[in-house]
């Protein structure tokens, strides 16, 4: 992100859950919520702190920020001032399919195609209307933060502040 929108937005800072949780679980052996509830408030609080420190993007990716309640104290970390948008980044069943055989990854043997179609479609049913969504299926990575970067200057996303 840093290298395709640093001259357009300033400073970029990014982040994912994931991450933080692999902190806590490196080798995800089980779904734990209170894992789960840690990785969101350390994200959030670093995410704000990139904030405060004068970043003018931050960029977070989860799959586990869904529901209202979490995308909301989510961002209740961030100062009122602070605008906020929401955008799913939804490739199609098979591009995620195929993304999944690429990978190769021990830790998604159990992802079966009928498996990834099920997520999809749970993914899927926490969209808003506000949310932006991003098919992604045909775009490279660089493609990506284009189509992100277009949709946050358009307003599109938008779930707290003033669009500019």
């Amino acid at each position: 992100m840093r290298a395709v929108l640093g001259d357009r937005v300033g400073e970029v800072a990014v982040l994912e859950t994931d991450t933080i949780y692999t902190m806590l679980d490196p080798t995800w052996s089980e779904h734990n919520t209170n894992r789960d509830a840690i990785a969101k408030r350390i994200t959030a609080r670093t995410a704000a702190q990139f904030v405060a420190e004068g970043c003018d993007w931050v960029a977070v990716g989860s799959n586990g920020l869904q529901d209202a309640r979490e995308v909301a104290e989510f961002i209740a970390e961030f100062p009122a001032t602070v605008e906020v948008f929401y955008l799913f980044l939804d490739p199609s069943t098979s591009a995620v399919q195929a993304r999944i055989a690429d990978r190769a990854h021990p830790l998604d043997a159990h992802k079966t195609p009928q498996w990834v179609a099920g997520n999809v479609a749970w993914m899927r049913s926490f969209h808003r209307p506000n949310s932006a969504r991003i098919d992604n299926s045909c775009l490279s990575v660089d493609q990506t933060v284009e189509a992100i970067y277009t949709a946050v200057n358009s307003g599109h996303g938008l779930i707290r502040g003033v669009a500019h």
